[in-house]
């Protein structure tokens, strides 16, 4: 929620966060329950292979020493396809592929 009343940054970032955050709250008041440890991460720059995305983040987690204590990765993501208040699950790869292209296009200049 933004600090000033009628204001908000609509970014899926912000959702991501607000995600994490409640995840965390429930694992952290479910705590003694736990069999394991567990560490929650963001993805970064997870819109193209140069930014960002996983195997950047794998590659620090490799580098903290961290990765070989990782037994699985549950990740959760933002779409508009679903109604409010419905959550779709899947085993398995979904949302997972960030596709690129190159186009030329000849002709008069404008705005593209």
């Amino acid at each position: 929620q933004s600090t000033v009343p009628g204001r908000m940054h609509a970014c899926g970032h912000d959702g991501h966060t607000a995600m994490l955050m409640g995840a965390a709250r429930v694992l952290n008041a479910n705590k003694a329950q736990l069999s394991h440890d567990v560490l929650l991460i963001f993805q970064p720059a997870e819109e193209g292979p140069d930014l960002g995305g996983a195997r950047i983040m794998l590659k620090d987690l490799e580098n903290l020493g961290m990765a070989s204590q990782i037994r699985y990765i549950y990740a959760q993501h933002l779409t508009t396809e679903f109604e409010t208040g419905n959550i779709s699950l899947k085993y398995g790869s979904l949302m997972a592929s960030t596709d690129e292209f190159t186009i030329e296009i000849i002709g008069k200049g404008g705005h593209a």
